[in-house]
């Protein structure tokens, strides 16, 4: 290759594995004269320090900057592998929300407000050294929510993998496991603990297996029930209560809506090529549309005064 000339074309040539394992490429970086903007692949809101002010948090492929409301940088990190997951949550009760990223490989790497290692959690190594896991990969962290809190606040997590939700106590060590229908399980929703069905573990996955329902326990002990894979028992930490059907696709839109705690709860979930509201007491859809316009992005929002007799809402589509 002439360095510093003009090429016509660019031939890559990435031999796989001398071991014979899986060749996965992700991104190819080309380097030159002209400075363009890396592709944003993650973008969040949160209140880093717990006073009200939101930090906007951007990912490009392997790099975490936070800034601050008047776009000025707080804080960047450079990341070993690349980010297949972002979210942010209070960890410790006191309204500061740390950053939790999944890594390519499946390390779980937890950073605190001002953008230092809090955590490194090798969940790959973790899910090996239980032995029991006999259907269910963990690679990758795929989705995250905190499932639990304890008394004095401390948020333990759960963690999507692949066909598998990973269960971990307030300290990051690995609790149980729970088998999941599908593929990748990408949006964990924890039902708040106020709830009457509080402490389920709602997951979904893009495949159309759907959402999984996972049963309410109190406390960090394990359920004691198990799956069956052809006469082989594999234990499930939180027992699978359902599975409810729904589209292909990635995830526009998987969250609780604002206002429905008297109804006991409602969720709204949306994926490209479909939408509806879900009833948390009965599991059952209150409505649902399919097909149609692609869908990229939808919110919930109050009804104007005059629906809210009806507990009506207003949903957007972009």
């Amino acid at each position: 290759m002439a360095v510093g000339q003009a090429a016509r074309q660019i031939r890559v040539h990435v031999p796989a594995p001398s071991d014979g394992g899986p060749l996965v490429l992700h991104e190819i970086e080309v380097w030159g004269s002209r400075r363009v903007a890396p592709p944003v692949h993650h973008l969040l809101l949160a209140d880093l320090d717990g006073a009200g002010r939101q930090s906007a948090i951007a990912c490009t492929a392997d790099e975490v900057v936070a800034l601050e409301e008047d776009g000025h940088v707080r804080w960047r990190t450079k990341l070993p592998e690349p980010i297949t997951h972002v979210s942010c949550h209070d960890l410790d009760g006191d309204g500061r929300h740390c950053i939790c990223l999944g890594l390519l490989g499946g390390e779980l790497r937890i950073l605190s407000p001002e953008g230092e290692l809090r955590q490194a959690i090798p969940l790959p190594e973790l899910v090996r050294r239980s032995g029991d896991i006999f259907y269910g990969l963990m690679h990758a962290a795929n989705g995250l929510a905190v499932w639990q809190r304890q008394p004095d606040g401390r948020a333990a997590l759960a963690v999507g993998g692949y066909s598998l939700v990973v269960f971990l106590g307030p300290d990051g060590e690995m609790l149980g496991h729970s088998w999941a229908d599908g593929s990748w399980q990408t949006d964990l929703l924890a039902v708040p603990p106020a709830q009457p069905q509080g402490a389920q573990l709602w997951v979904r996955n893009p495949w159309n297996h759907g959402i999984c329902i996972y049963q309410g326990k109190a406390g960090l002990d394990p359920s004691g029930e198990v799956v069956s894979f052809g006469g082989v028992q594999q234990p499930m930490f939180r027992g699978l209560a359902g599975v409810i059907p729904f589209v292909t696709g990635p995830t526009v839109a998987f969250g609780w809506i604002e206002g429905s705690e008297s109804q006991g709860g409602r969720v709204l979930a949306a994926a490209e090529t479909g939408v509806g509201v879900l009833s948390v007491p009965t599991r059952e859809w209150l409505w649902q549309n399919e097909g149609g316009v692609p869908i990229r992005a939808w919110t919930a929002s109050p009804a104007p005064s005059s629906a809210r007799r009806s507990r009506a809402l207003r949903l957007r589509m972009a």
